[in-house]
């Protein structure tokens, strides 16, 4: 038996050995985070009974998330979700004291050849307690009926922390901890 060969079914060939190929070619996904420490600016409390504030909230900007994901080669009639977590770790910390997050805008963006394809970032706007325990902060939505050689990416969700339980109570001291974000799909 041979096989013959024209010109078309060597394209063909060719495209398919292309997609193979592509197909073997892993990336990683990432999350970078943008941002500085947080000091909270707290007047010394002295006189029990005074009005201190009691709650602070950084800047809207104090941290901003950006990240990508690839995706498979072929997605077809493909629904996904990609979820950020968030965890605190207590480095120095009084049990007092409660801090909170929430995000504040961002974009996601899908890359690649993709027919009636749309991502949305979905959750995360009000205030949440951060936890030593990872829970999700937000989530990407996407949807698509057709998709070739497709990635996600995110950029500008800003967050901002709030700190809440300072009294004249507390003792004395400097207290710190980690905000740990997390990509999963």
């Amino acid at each position: 038996m041979y096989l013959v060969f024209n010109k078309k079914m060597t394209q063909a060939l060719f495209f398919l050995f292309c997609l193979m190929t592509n197909i073997i070619h892993v990336k990683a996904q990432s999350i970078s985070v943008i941002g500085n420490n947080w000091q909270v600016p707290i007047p010394d409390i002295t006189i029990a009974g005074a009005d201190y504030a009691g709650t602070y909230e950084s800047a809207e900007d104090l941290f901003t998330l950006n990240g990508t994901l690839p995706g498979p080669l072929l997605n077809l009639l493909a629904t996904d979700k990609v979820q950020v977590l968030v965890n605190f770790q207590p480095i120095n910390w009084n049990n007092n004291l409660q801090i909170q997050i929430k995000r504040i805008g961002g974009r996601s963006l899908i890359g690649g050849i993709c027919l009636l394809c749309s991502s949305q970032i979905v959750g995360g706007q009000n205030y949440t307690p951060l936890l030593s325990s990872s829970f999700l902060l937000f989530s990407i939505q996407t949807a698509g009926v057709l998709g070739i050689g497709n990635s996600l990416s995110f950029s500008e969700v800003k967050t901002q922390l709030k700190l809440s339980g300072v009294s004249v109570t507390l003792p004395a001291d400097s207290y710190e901890g980690t905000v740990i974000f997390t990509i999963s799909q």
